[in-house]
C-alpha cells in the first residue's frame, strides 16, 4: 500500500492528511483519506500536477514532530496510539519501523506480522546453502491462482519458510492449504505497501 501526504488544503481536508492508494480492478488509481473522520476518495487521473498536491510518504521515514499522533504495536501486541514527545519509546518505535500513520495501517501491519509468525512455525528446517540443501518453499502462483512447492537448492532470498524435502513441503501444503493460503494472501497484500 502506497501512502501520500497532502501538501495543500482541500475544502474539507487539511494539508498533512495521509491518503492511501488503492488500485481498482480496472486499474484505476484512487487515493482514500486514512483518517477515520474523513471518507474522501480522489481519482488520481483527475488531479492536475499531482506532485504539487501529494508527496509519497511511509512510516519508516516519517519525520514526527512534537505532539504528532502515531500508532504502534505495543509490548503486549496491542495496537495503541500516542503523541510523539521524543521519548525513548518514540525513538525505538520509529527506528524499528513500528510507527504508523493510522490505526488501520497499524492493524494491517500487526496482522501481517502474526501471519508470518504462524507460517514460520510450520517448519524448523535449517537450510545449508553451501551444500545445495536450501530446501523447499511454499509460494503463491499468481498465474495459476494456487499454492505450490518449489526447490531452491542454493538460492537465499531470506524470506521463505523452508522444508527439508518436497514431501515435507507438500504434506504441509495439503494439511494447511487453506490456512497457508490465507496467510500468504495476508502477507501478499501487506507486501504491496
Amino acid at each position: 500500500m502506497k501512502l501520500y501526504k497532502l501538501l495543500k488544503d482541500l475544502p474539507t481536508v487539511k494539508a498533512g492528511a495521509i491518503f492511501k492508494e488503492k488500485i481498482k480492478i480496472d486499474g484505476t488509481r484512487v487515493l482514500k483519506a486514512c483518517e477515520s473522520g474523513h471518507r474522501h476518495s480522489i481519482l488520481v487521473r483527475e488531479i492536475d500536477n499531482f506532485d504539487e498536491w501529494f508527496e509519497p510518504t511511509d512510516s519508516i521515514n516519517w519525520k514526527l514532530k512534537w505532539g504528532d499522533t502515531y500508532w504502534y504495536i505495543d509490548y503486549w501486541g496491542k495496537v495503541s496510539c500516542r503523541n510523539y514527545t521524543d521519548a525513548i519509546i518514540d525513538r525505538l518505535n520509529i527506528d524499528n519501523g513500528n510507527a504508523y500513520h493510522t490505526e488501520e495501517e497499524c492493524k494491517e501491519a500487526h496482522e501481517r506480522k502474526l501471519a508470518e509468525t504462524r507460517l514460520r512455525k510450520t517448519s524448523d528446517f535449517k537450510p545449508d546453502f553451501e551444500n545445495d540443501k536450501g530446501g523447499w518453499i511454499i509460494y503463491y502462483d499468481h498465474g495459476r491462482e494456487t499454492l505450490a512447492a518449489c526447490e531452491l537448492a542454493d538460492c537465499d532470498a531470506g524470506e521463505p519458510v523452508r522444508y527439508a524435502t518436497r514431501e515435507d513441503a507438500e504434506k504441509n501444503l495439503s494439511k494447511k492449504m487453506s490456512e497457508i493460503g490465507r496467510l500468504i494472501s495476508e502477507l501478499r497484500s501487506g507486501n504491496n505497501a
